[in-house]
């Protein structure tokens, strides 16, 4: 009986042999990043001031050369919101580069232009996806005020939060 034991399942190692026991484990899936410039908003084309495009390129060479490029993915988009929106429902980060609404100045940034786009980010954010603005993509209009907050715990809106600098000292809702 218990050498009919042992033969069985040494027939079963056997045969898992070929199988995950000889393979090493697959490398990780590579990380989609996601970098949207907005539309340049003044200057002369090619001054490198208010010119989103650029940096968006340039932090795209600056990752694919990078000691992560084989774990990253880039992706790029110019002139703001992705024509398919899509794309962005696997990014596992978002980074926004553009102006956004100052006073009367410019427009908002692309990820505030609707109340749908806000929902949307929104989406992405509650299953884990990461978010960066940077530069005046981190103004918000009053009524994003507290989701901008939330999302990426500091804003520039011109006037102060309970804090009193434009951050949230405390922990965003959403899972890190």
């Amino acid at each position: 009986m218990i050498r009919r034991a042992i033969l069985s399942l040494a027939i079963c190692l056997l045969g898992l042999g070929g199988s995950s026991f000889a393979q090493e484990a697959p490398p990780p899936a590579a990380k989609k990043i996601v970098l949207i410039a907005g539309p340049k908003s003044h200057g002369p084309d090619g001054n490198g001031i208010h010119d989103y495009a650029w940096s968006v390129k340039l932090l795209k060479v600056m990752l694919e050369h990078s000691n992560v490029k084989d774990r990253v993915r880039v992706e790029t988009h110019f002139e703001g919101w992705p024509a398919d929106e899509k794309t962005l429902e696997d990014a596992d980060t978002i980074m926004i580069v553009s102006d956004g609404r100052d006073g009367d100045k410019y427009v908002e940034a692309p990820h505030l232009a609707s109340p749908a786009r806000v929902k949307f980010v929104e989406r992405q954010i509650a299953r884990g996806c990461g978010f960066v603005t940077f530069h005046f993509s981190t103004f918000a209009p009053e009524q994003y005020r507290e989701q901008m907050l939330d999302w990426s715990a500091g804003i520039s809106s011109g006037k102060p939060t309970a804090s009193g600098n434009g951050t949230r000292p405390s922990q965003p809702s959403r899972p890190r």
